[in-house]
Parts: structure tokens; C-alpha cells; sequence
């Protein structure tokens, strides 16, 4: 009876080891590197969206990026080591990839009452903003991104004196 028992327990420690839900949980540097993403992502879709419509955007979306390249890249790597965590690097790719896409995805129907206009003065913002990801994440607010997370955020425990 113990080694079904020990059999029994392994194969669920194993399944639940290989489980998306059992990555580790979000910090909130890992939650604000989604939101830096989300808003590259919202500015990017902006930016094929209203092309046809304002050739400029394309040119501050891509002075975004190469000005703010280090800040974007930094939230991209944490965000791959988060979902590698537990998983494995081609697998956390792959996951990283499906979160990725469904970013675009969401922002990619175009009901968001935004207009072009609006988009573009976005855009210059961004450009215009400090190199920093705190700078980023106030742009992020300001333009409502709200990325659905895979995971919960960490929960913080506080030990209260006696």
C-alpha cells in the first residue's frame, strides 16, 4: 500500500511540477513588465491601424522604440524568464509567444473609441517620455492597458509585531 501511495504521489508532483498554474507567481516587477508590453503592444497595433490614416505614427512608433529600446527589452526578458520559470526555455518561449499574440489580439479589433489623432498624440508621448520604466508604466495608466495575466500576482504576506 505505501508504494502506491508513493507512486500515487509522485505522478501528482509531477503533474502539477509540469503545470502552466505551478510557474511561479507574478511580482510586481514582473506585473509592471506586462504593462510595458501591453503598451508597446497598444501602440504598435495603433500604429498598422491608423497607417493608412497618418503616416507620422509609423515614424513616432519607430522612434519609440529605438529610444526606448533598453527599457522595452528588459520588460520582454523578464517576462520570457517568467514564463521559463518551471517550464523550461522552449516551453516558456512558446508560452511567452501565446501571451505575446494575445495582447495584439486583444487590442487588434479596433472598438476601443480611440481615434488616430488620439493614438498619435500617445505616440509623441512616448517618445517624449524619459527612457525609464517608470515613465513607460504612467503612459500605460494614462492609455487604460490592463493586461489579463496567465497567473496571479505574488501575494505578500505581513507579519504583524506582537
Amino acid at each position: 500500500m505505501k508504494g502506491i501511495k508513493r507512486v500515487f504521489l509522485a505522478a501528482v508532483a509531477a503533474m502539477v511540477a509540469g503545470s502552466p498554474v505551478s510557474a511561479a507567481c507574478w511580482s510586481d516587477s514582473t506585473v509592471q513588465a506586462a504593462y510595458v508590453r501591453d503598451f508597446d503592444t497598444t501602440l504598435m497595433v495603433a500604429t498598422l491601424r491608423c497607417r493608412t490614416q497618418d503616416a507620422q505614427i509609423g515614424a513616432s512608433y519607430n522612434k519609440f522604440v529605438r529610444e526606448k529600446r533598453a527599457v522595452l527589452v528588459a520588460a520582454n526578458d523578464e517576462l520570457r524568464a517568467q514564463f521559463s520559470a518551471g517550464r523550461g526555455a522552449k516551453a516558456g518561449l512558446d508560452a511567452f509567444d501565446r501571451f505575446s499574440t494575445s495582447l495584439a489580439n486583444s487590442h487588434g479589433a479596433g472598438e476601443d473609441g480611440v481615434s488616430c489623432s488620439e493614438y498619435r498624440a500617445l505616440v509623441e508621448s512616448a517618445v517624449s517620455a524619459a527612457p525609464n520604466r517608470s515613465a513607460l508604466l504612467q503612459l500605460a495608466g494614462r492609455a487604460g492597458v490592463n493586461p489579463a495575466l496567465p497567473q496571479e500576482a505574488c501575494t505578500r504576506r505581513v507579519a504583524f509585531a506582537k
